[in-house]
């Protein structure tokens, strides 16, 4: 959360501001669904349909769009999706066309939670990595302690 507090207008208080949670029929504050890539913020990162929340699939789709997420998260069920073409089909083409910019079907950024345990001790260590799907290889973004 520290890095989140370095953003303009998420302060700590924002962040952990228990009105707002009384506010919300979410049990979620804010800071459960943001993460901080340390990547150009004109590069954004696609979510990943598979692996996406259904309140951060709702957020991204927008106000009218329930029946859409709805129809996404029952044809996901059924297995991964390899395309998003079944799901542009049913939409407006212009969110198709936004719709396409942020979400695919992988993904290319992963938290990487380490553990090792030796005797009665134990480290962890979380790890921010980007696979490039061009070539597959992999670069740690950034390493949490």
């Amino acid at each position: 959360m520290s890095e989140l507090t370095q953003v303009a207008g998420f302060s700590k208080d924002y962040l952990t501001n228990s009105h707002e949670r009384a506010r919300s029929s979410s049990s979620y504050t804010l800071r459960d669904y943001l993460t901080i890539i340390p990547i150009s913020r004109r590069s954004p990162v696609p979510i990943n349909v598979n692996t996406a929340s259904a309140p951060l699939l709702r957020a991204i789709a927008g106000i009218g769009q329930d029946a859409w997420v709805d129809y996404l998260l029952t044809f996901r069920a059924n297995g991964p999706l390899t395309s998003l073409d079944p799901l542009m089909a049913i939409v407006d083409p212009v969110k198709a066309d936004y719709l396409r910019k942020v979400l695919d079907v992988r993904s290319t950024v992963y938290a990487l939670r380490i553990r090792a345990f030796q005797g009665d001790h134990t480290a962890q260590l979380l790890a921010l990595v980007r696979r490039d799907p061009t070539d597959g290889n992999v670069q740690v973004l950034q390493w949490m302690l």
